[in-house]
This record gives C-alpha cells, sequence and structure tokens, in this order.
C-alpha cells in the first residue's frame, strides 16, 4: 500500500494520525526497505511524512540510520524522487541527528553538485546547516 499511486495518500494520513509508538511498529516492519521506498515515486511520499512526523529520538535515529547506508546513499542523493527524501530530513533533523548525513554529503560533495538532483541536495545542507548560517552572518 506505501507504494500505491492512491493509497499512499492513505499511508500518509495515517502516519500522521499515529502514536509514537504506532510510528515506531511501522518503521520496524519497513526499516529495511526504506531505502527502496525513498526512490518509489509513491514511496517517498510517506517516508517524507515520517520524517516530518517524527517526534522522539527513536523514530529520528531509525529514519537517519536507514537513509545513511553508505553503499546508497549517493543513488538517494541523486534520485529524482529520493533527493527529497534527504531535503525534508535536512530541514526537519537538527544537525546533531543529522550527523550521518552530514557527513556523508560532505564525502560525496563533488558527485553531488554536478548532479541535477544532487545538487538540490547540497542547496538544501548549506542552507540547514548551523555553522554555515553563522558564517554568513
Amino acid at each position: 500500500m506505501i507504494v500505491g499511486k492512491h493509497s499512499n495518500y492513505f499511508i500518509s494520513d495515517l502516519i500522521k494520525k499515529s502514536t509514537k509508538r504506532q510510528k515506531i511498529t511501522i518503521l520496524r516492519e519497513i526499516y529495511s526497505e526504506i531505502g527502496k521506498l525513498a526512490v518509489s515515486e509513491y514511496g517517498s511520499h510517506p517516508i517524507q511524512t515520517f520524517i516530518e512526523r517524527a517526534s522522539s529520538k527513536e523514530e529520528i535515529t531509525m529514519l537517519v540510520n536507514a537513509l545513511s547506508k553508505r553503499y546508497f546513499f549517493v543513488q538517494l542523493c541523486i534520485h529524482p524522487h529520493g533527493n527529497f527524501v534527504i531535503q525534508k530530513l535536512l530541514t526537519f533533523f537538527n544537525e546533531q541527528y543529522r550527523e550521518k548525513i552530514n557527513q556523508l554529503i560532505i564525502e560525496n560533495i563533488l558527485v553531488l553538485a554536478t548532479n541535477i538532483h544532487g545538487v538540490c541536495v547540497v542547496q538544501k545542507f548549506i542552507y540547514t546547516c548551523e555553522h554555515y548560517q553563522k558564517l554568513s552572518l
């Protein structure tokens, strides 16, 4: 249902109305597939909703760990749908939780900055990076 053309909206609404415990239960069920869902045209929307609605350290940690797998992180960032998931993570999670993601972006900056979708991730990274904001003041 999470990757269905219309059912992904139902799943997103379900996530919005779920308790922390229910969201964690759902995340545990889909944990090993989050990367695949993030690059799916319709599956990326519920993953973005999870990111928007994450309200506990456990939820945030699960999402960051699932999305920061070194072997597919760059592919996720340069993917037409996956890049929006990473951008959402950069927008909603503070730097304390984004450490792994930030490091992967820095390590792969050249590849990301030279790709039409990856450059959007780099721009969001710069915009949301506290250190950069302090330097621009």
